[in-house]
């Protein structure tokens, strides 16, 4: 093989790595994004069916260096698990911070709680709202739309409704 020829693969090689790397880049966000929400979506289901303990709880907040969202599935939010390097978008994140099942605080920590409530087993705390998840462009959210703890994930710009 000439050096031309060589010249000319390695140019090929590098043009068309050039234009896959935003797409891969972009299927990377997306897929941390899917990933958390469904962990999210996964914890909330199972707080909300686990009927032996007496509040159920899950926290989702920044961890300290803010390189990663983290959540915690126990009632006082002490045992923390990565959900990867996302990030909680506050602006478009509706549910309160609280230090108490339903009490203000500026913790930094989201808290969605179900009980043995007036809407009956797994029923809201009064935690209604949405936690936005981010990566790059990408995001979703996890709306506890009801009393009775009913959530629903949206993606994109559905999270803003």
């Amino acid at each position: 093989m000439k050096l031309t020829e060589t010249l000319t693969v390695v140019v090929i090689v590098g043009i068309l790595a050039g234009l896959s790397i935003p797409t891969v880049l972009k299927t990377s966000d997306k897929a941390k994004v899917n990933t958390a929400i469904a962990v999210l979506a996964q914890q909330f289901r199972a707080k909300r069916l686990d009927f032996e303990t007496g509040t159920r709880t899950v926290c989702i907040r920044s961890s300290p260096d803010r390189k990663v969202t983290e959540f915690s599935a126990d009632s006082n939010c002490q045992v923390w698990q990565t959900l990867g390097a996302v990030e909680i978008d506050t602006k478009n994140t509706t549910f309160r911070t609280v230090a108490g099942i339903a009490g203000k605080s500026n913790s930094g920590i989201y808290r969605a709680s179900w009980g043995d409530t007036v809407a009956g087993y797994g029923g809201s705390w009064g935690q209604l709202g949405r936690i936005t998840i981010t990566s790059g462009s990408h995001s979703a959210c996890l709306f506890l739309n009801n009393i009775e703890g009913d959530f629903v994930i949206r993606y994109g710009n559905s999270c803003n409704r």
